[in-house]
């Protein structure tokens, strides 16, 4: 008798440890490629693994607050998603909160380059900042002034201020010139 008390506790306490072990710690991709990822219970984590191989690294979540509910990842014109995402309160960049950036209007193009109601973004940086970290000399002095003319995800960026045409150059030796 008492044998099956406690194969019955056993058998009780092993479904709540796989209960347990299925929603909380089997985690989902959102998207490809894969950066973020959710749990049965909707937390939203990012892969924090480092170095290696993809095939050969042992994942490292990271968990995120985020609004659960409101939380997409953002996909490129071509469909892939990105490393982008938006709830109803923030735009992110990977797990880092994109400051002053309007998630009404918000829109990914491609290969991280992106645009709100009040600036374009390279890689979730305002692209003045971007610009300014490769050529601090450039004149232009807000982000509102920058039209995107031209973009090239594997080479350049062509851009208009109000201070006439430039190219940012994003691969390789990064420099700027104006045109």
């Amino acid at each position: 008798m008492n044998n099956k008390k406690l194969l019955v506790f056993f058998s009780f306490f092993l479904g709540i440890l796989l209960a347990y072990i299925y929603f909380v710690f089997l985690k989902q991709p959102i998207g490809s490629p894969y950066y973020f990822y959710r749990n049965r219970l909707g937390e939203v984590f990012i892969d924090d693994s480092e170095g290696g191989l993809f095939i050969a690294t042992i994942p490292e979540f990271k968990k995120i607050k985020v609004d659960k509910n409101s939380f997409e990842v953002l996909e490129e014109d071509s469909g892939f998603s990105s490393n982008y995402a938006r709830d109803k309160n923030f735009v992110y960049w990977e797990e880092n909160i994109i400051e002053g950036a309007d998630t009404n209007s918000f829109k990914l193009f491609t290969w991280g380059l992106a645009k709100d109601a009040n600036s374009y973004y390279m890689n979730g940086v305002p692209l003045l900042d971007y610009i300014l970290s490769i050529d601090s000399t450039v004149d232009i002095k807000n982000n509102s002034e920058i039209v995107v003319v031209e973009y090239n995800p594997t080479r350049y960026l062509k851009i208009k201020g109000t201070s006439g045409l430039y190219t940012i150059y994003i691969t390789g030796e990064k420099r700027v010139e104006k045109n």
